[in-house]
């Protein structure tokens, strides 16, 4: 259960953070929420997906790690196996909260920074949050703007994928897996680019996508689904 804790750079002055990677510390996760600015660097390893929350109704964007729940392909040998590792990975056991409407480079008083406090990475082997004199230390600040990223990424998203709906570009994409030991897994749920639609679109549709950037994320889903092998053979190379 998570317990967020405002941070502050007096009572935490101490407070140190593991950050590396394993299901100890909670990376045991079969899927997690993106943002558009990382799509560049996930379409190398990721399945990405369009998914909607069953408790908020918030629709995301997200990886696949696994095709089980706390199934994480990625995790072996204590490491994440991938060049990249997506920010709503690498920002635990930290979050956020910005004033809505609010830009948190240019109004810092906007941004409220808090720590799951029951988190597995608190320990006094980590990274330090803060200096001697109570100055966030380089650590702290990355996870800053990462914070930061995430926070515009999400408004992003939701533009984004309210203009696709809109466009009738999204479809869903229900997953049937066979393994080699005949084991089948089926994941519903998940939802991709209509490439239908998508092929169907006019010269004057492609041209608005094209220039506000979102042609490119739909080329990147689409080709992400590629990955869905990789992981099946990841997963197959665990099985006995």
């Amino acid at each position: 259960m998570i317990k967020p804790v405002l941070l502050d750079n007096f009572i935490h002055k101490n407070l140190k953070v593991v950050s590396a990677f394993g299901a100890t510390y909670g990376d045991n996760i079969s899927m997690v929420t993106v943002v558009p600015q990382e799509f560049r660097y996930l379409i190398a390893h990721y399945p990405l997906f369009i998914i909607k929350d069953g408790n908020t109704e918030k629709i995301s964007f997200a990886a696949l790690l696994g095709f089980e729940k706390d199934e994480n392909l990625f995790l072996g040998n204590g490491s994440w196996n991938a060049s990249y590792i997506p920010l709503n990975v690498q920002r635990q056991p930290f979050l956020i909260d910005i004033k809505e409407g609010s830009d948190p480079d240019q109004d810092t008083n906007s941004l409220t920074v808090f720590i799951d406090i029951e988190s597995n990475r608190i320990n006094d082997r980590g990274q330090a949050l803060f200096l001697e004199n109570g100055e966030q230390s380089d650590y702290f600040k990355r996870i800053i703007n990462m914070l930061k990223e995430l926070a515009r990424g999400d408004q992003l998203a939701k533009k984004i994928i309210d203009e696709w709906i809109n466009y009738d570009l999204i479809s869903p994409l229900n997953l049937n897996i066979q393994y080699k030991n005949s084991k089948n897994d089926s994941l519903e749920g998940l939802n991709t680019i209509n490439e239908e639609r998508f092929k169907s679109l006019s010269a004057d549709e492609l041209l608005m996508f094209h220039q506000n950037g979102q042609l490119e994320l739909m080329h990147f889903m689409i080709a992400s689904l590629a990955h869905i092998q990789t992981l099946v053979d990841a997963k197959n190379a665990r099985l006995p």
